[in-house]
């Protein structure tokens, strides 16, 4: 069983922002996933660490960041647990490598995403710099359906998961998002139904050596979930930022896919190496046909330019044969039941 943590504001519903992971969790099978729901703010309030519970691997296996949860807004308590990500940065990162996931949705305020909430998941803690920036888009740009891409179709968190997701089936995200006594009068709060009407708040527009997998367009140019696996002594975690609300949009497919990347992860870093390695030896050996061609080619008395155009031709079309054997006869890597 998996035991995933849920952050979010308070446990009291009358001071949070709405978590709708505690209506969302019982379409998930108990005898699969384990949730426990945490408040980063009121366990430092009470003078107790949360990272001895988040980054313990025998207590917590996952963690997903609830909405706005690290957003820097000192009424809900998320500066505190924005800073926490921040300090434990080493000890997230070990626990990372250890198996661990991280699911991030949206962190924004005033409905433009939050740059500093995305950071702490973009650290090479080797030399404590950010190997894998990300930069948010700062403007406002919200939607209602994201799109698939399929150049990634075979990558776990995308198993089963439709070309077009969109907020048609769900329902939860009618509900209310915000504690009224909070929000009375305040200005940024008062096209609330609008606010209500959105599956992502931007997108990525920087985010080199990570893996895009929901775009916010057609084209597939605006990222919206990014994933980015990490390799530890035989085993994978992962880092998945998103700028969507996937409990409010009811996406628990896409979840269970996230929540299951230890173990998929794994098999599909080793099916890509298999799959590298074979494209790499059939590669060479048409390069090396390509040459024996050139060599025949040339003391036959085929003008030189013929013979360049023929190895170059040879070489070139075999490496995409090469790569049409690797599709079409790598098997897939079987999922653990």
């Amino acid at each position: 069983m998996k035991k995933v943590v849920i952050i979010y504001d308070s446990s009291n519903p009358k001071k949070r922002r709405t978590c709708f992971w505690e209506k969302l969790k019982s379409r998930f099978d108990p005898n699969e996933f384990s949730f426990h729901f945490l408040s980063i703010s009121e366990l430092l309030v009470s003078g107790k660490n949360p990272a001895t519970e988040l980054f313990n691997k025998s207590k917590t296996d996952a963690i997903i960041i609830n909405w706005d949860s690290i957003n820097t807004d000192p009424v809900y308590g998320s500066d505190r647990a924005h800073d926490f990500f921040h300090h434990y940065i080493p000890d997230m990162d070990r626990w990372v490598r250890q198996g661990g996931v991280i699911i991030v949705e949206a962190q924004c305020a005033s409905s433009r995403l939050v740059q500093s909430a995305y950071e702490p998941f973009t650290y090479d803690v080797s030399e404590m710099k950010q190997k894998y920036p990300v930069i948010v888009y700062r403007k406002e740009g919200v939607g209602n359906e994201v799109y698939k891409n399929n150049r990634e179709k075979d990558h776990p968190l995308l198993k089963g998961i439709p070309d077009i997701l969109n907020l048609e089936k769900a329902k939860l995200y009618l509900e209310g998002w915000f504690p009224e006594e909070y929000i009375n009068g305040l200005p940024s709060l008062i096209d609330y139904q609008a606010f209500k009407k959105r599956l992502f708040a931007g997108w990525f527009t920087f985010y080199k050596n990570w893996e895009p997998l929901l775009f916010a367009d057609k084209k597939r140019r605006r990222p919206t979930l990014l994933c980015r696996f990490v390799r530890g002594d035989g085993v994978v975690g992962a880092y998945v930022l998103t700028t969507m609300y996937l409990a409010s949009s009811e996406l628990t497919d896409l979840v269970k896919n996230a929540l299951n990347l230890s173990t998929t992860g794994l098999q599909y870093l080793e099916s890509l190496k298999t799959k590298q390695r074979r494209k790499t030896i059939l590669a060479t050996v048409f390069w090396i046909i390509a040459m024996i061609i050139g060599t025949i080619t040339y003391f036959k008395g085929f003008p030189t330019i013929l013979t360049t155009i023929s190895s170059i031709l040879t070489g070139a079309v075999g490496s995409v044969i090469a790569d049409y054997i690797i599709k079409t006869t790598a098997k897939k890597p079987e999922e653990k039941r």
